[in-house]
């Protein structure tokens, strides 16, 4: 028997956090459902709560495995899934307890649906954060604007990176083998949602926020020390494969963002070596911001003075000056 929704759930010790996550799938209005909730080799009590969990309620399953990553957890639990459509959750958030009932009366169903979410801080405080509505949109090159907007809104906040906001049809997940990318610890989320909407053909954006995204200072998101060449790579790999151009933009701008962050790790001279190549080989998809992204991966003023000498000598008369 199939669910019509699959929530997803990779854990990894969270126990003083777990049970406020899986009570308020619990709570759900709707009641069609599975949580397929991955013990990614917890060592804090995560998976005895899990168990606990699914002893009560059989619409828990609860796989316990050796801690793989997050990506290979999502994995194991996609290959499990059997509900029309996925819902990634973090385990240490909540979801809103009409979120399911919502999207199931909201009339423009798409491949993928975005939502609002709360942001919670440690402090307590909270911050609401919704895009407009709009109807199952065709994607295609016409989109570009919409999606735009929604990377970079001007409430600060990235629609496009993040999978707990949105819901995804699983038919095209199955069918086009989409998986996350096991091997990288860095925006495996965005890398997965660009995969999707390659095989996509609609979205739609629920403007109400149904989730509870707990902030914090010393998270995954915060640490400097990132493998930011491999994930620019393969967010470059993804360029060429889009088809329609606000995915390659998309694919792009998380590319550029990654060769921009290497000077952190790896250096100055090797991030505006990779900015300045990809912005040569896709100056289509750019938008005159060369000069802002060398500057910014050169920290140091030495540093830039030196580093735009040599690039502007080594470039002369294929990039004759830095667009403004």
């Amino acid at each position: 028997m199939t669910s019509f929704f699959s929530i997803i759930i990779p854990v990894y010790n969270v126990a003083p956090y777990l049970r406020e996550c899986l009570d308020s799938v619990l709570a759900q209005t709707f009641t069609d459902w599975e949580c397929i909730c991955v013990d990614d080799g917890s060592t804090d009590g995560s998976g005895e709560i899990l168990d606990e969990y699914a002893a009560k309620d059989k619409r828990f399953v609860v796989v316990h495995k050796a801690n793989a990553g997050v990506s290979e957890a999502r994995n194991s639990a996609l290959r499990m899934a059997k509900g029309e459509w996925i819902w990634f959750v973090d385990s240490d958030d909540r979801i809103k307890s009409n979120a399911l009932e919502r999207f199931v009366r909201y009339e423009c169903k798409a491949d993928i649906t975005y939502f609002g979410m709360d942001f919670i801080y440690e402090d307590g405080c909270r911050k609401t954060v919704c895009y407009k509505a709009v109807g199952a949109t065709v994607i295609d090159d016409t989109t570009t604007a919409v999606f735009a907007n929604m990377v970079k809104s001007p409430m600060g906040v990235d629609f496009f990176g993040y999978t707990w906001n949105k819901f995804f049809k699983n038919e095209i997940i199955q069918k086009n083998n989409i998986v996350f990318a096991s091997n990288i610890a860095l925006w495996e989320d965005a890398l997965f949602i660009l995969h999707f909407l390659n095989h996509a053909q609609t979205f739609a954006v629920i403007g109400e926020s149904l989730y509870e995204y707990k902030r914090y200072t010393n998270g995954l998101t915060k640490r400097s020390n990132k493998p930011f060449y491999e994930v620019g790579r393969l967010f470059e790999n993804s360029i060429s494969a889009a088809k329609f151009l606000p995915l390659r933009k998309l694919a792009y701008d998380r590319a550029m963002l990654c060769y921009d962050c290497m000077s952190r790790n790896e250096g100055a001279y090797n991030s505006v070596k990779n900015i300045v190549r990809l912005y040569r080989r896709y100056s289509e998809l750019a938008n005159n911001e060369l000069r802002f992204k060398v500057l910014g991966a050169c920290r140091f003023a030495p540093v830039r003075f030196a580093v735009i000498a040599y690039l502007t000598l080594r470039f002369w008369g294929r990039i004759r000056y830095f667009p403004r």
